[in-house]
């Protein structure tokens, strides 16, 4: 099977994003640390304040990188599909503009999920389907990840007391964001993968054109 432009960087996307969501973990474990036993939390604070820059570093660099791959993921589309309705620099566009990205990147995910459902096969369907639930997810946990974040850096600016639970709740929802993306991200790639199988395309014409001549 021919490469996919979008394939190499796409696997350092995936080393990103386990790396994340592994380290977001550790971070989760000591929160709890932290609101059980203050005093037992104390060793580990050093290392969850230098695992949390690295995590906001990393952040940045998983953007990034997301955003490339995505316009490989389109370049892959428009090879397998001339009619695709989405361009590679416009899938860019719909990330990287102000307040359009609101939409824009909703529109990127789910033209390819529809895409995938068109193929009429089971799995090409379920992935479609599965980036249709988790999307709406990875928008709401967005949304969280932010007015929480701006509730605590209003606090620590103002010098008051934080909950435990608000740095747990901070720490769950994050978590919860990067596992989203990364069920993304296995969508995408496990459908684009699927549908430039050799012969799925032969396939997909040939039981069209039995239809045809059935009816």
């Amino acid at each position: 099977m021919k490469k996919l432009a979008s394939e190499s960087i796409g696997n350092i996307l995936r080393t990103i994003l386990l790396a994340l969501i592994i380290l977001e973990s550790i971070v989760f474990i000591i929160t709890i640390i932290f609101v059980i036993d203050y005093n037992s939390y104390l060793p580990f604070a050093q290392i969850e304040q230098a695992i949390n820059t690295f995590i906001f570093i990393s952040l940045f660099i998983m953007y990034l990188i997301y955003v490339i791959w995505i316009y490989k993921v389109h370049v892959d589309m428009q090879q397998l599909n001339l009619n695709y309705p989405i361009s590679p620099v416009k899938s860019v566009l719909s990330f990287v503009i102000p307040f359009y990205n609101l939409y824009g990147a909703w529109n990127v995910h789910s033209k390819l999920a529809d895409s995938f459902r068109q193929r009429n096969l089971p799995k090409a369907i379920r992935l479609g389907d599965t980036i249709m639930k988790v999307l709406p997810v990875a928008y709401l946990l967005t949304f969280a990840d932010r007015v929480l974040g701006m509730y605590l850096n209003d606090l620590l600016e103002a010098q008051e007391v934080v909950s435990e639970y608000l740095w747990l709740s901070v720490e769950v929802v994050f978590l919860a964001l990067l596992l989203s993306y990364w069920r993304l991200y296995k969508s995408i790639t496990e459908g684009v993968r699927f549908i430039s199988a050799p012969g799925m395309n032969e396939s997909e014409d040939e039981s069209e054109s039995t239809g045809t001549e059935g009816v």
